[in-house]
């Protein structure tokens, strides 16, 4: 359980087309798939990020969330948009203030 009092935040990444997350990295090659898990490994590594994952399934509608602290909705929106999937339009990104009602802990 972390002590951090900043605000939590979520973000949702979807396929900017509307087609299955991951086909428009065909055109923009593997490049941007490290920049993008290279960014959010600072972020977590940074004591940002509370938790990063995806949908396993290989169809529509896959999506990817991060669950993350800002210390407000304009760095929140900062963070996200600076992510490179989003940056580099692969795909869209959807913002919302999150609560965490329940979180599993690691024992001490």
């Amino acid at each position: 359980m972390s002590d951090d009092t900043r605000p939590v935040f979520l973000y949702k990444l979807e396929a900017a087309c509307g087609d299955v997350p991951g086909s428009e990295l065909n055109s923009l090659g593997p490049c941007v798939l490290r920049e993008h898990f290279d960014y959010l490994k600072r972020l977590y590594e940074r004591g940002d990020i509370v938790l990063f994952g995806l949908t396993l399934n290989q169809d529509s509608p896959a999506i990817s969330l991060c669950v993350f602290r800002a210390n407000s909705e304009e760095a929140a929106r900062c963070i996200m948009e600076n992510d490179p999937f989003i940056a580099k339009g692969v795909v869209r990104g959807a913002l919302f203030p999150f609560h965490i009602a329940l979180q599993e802990h690691s024992p001490t």
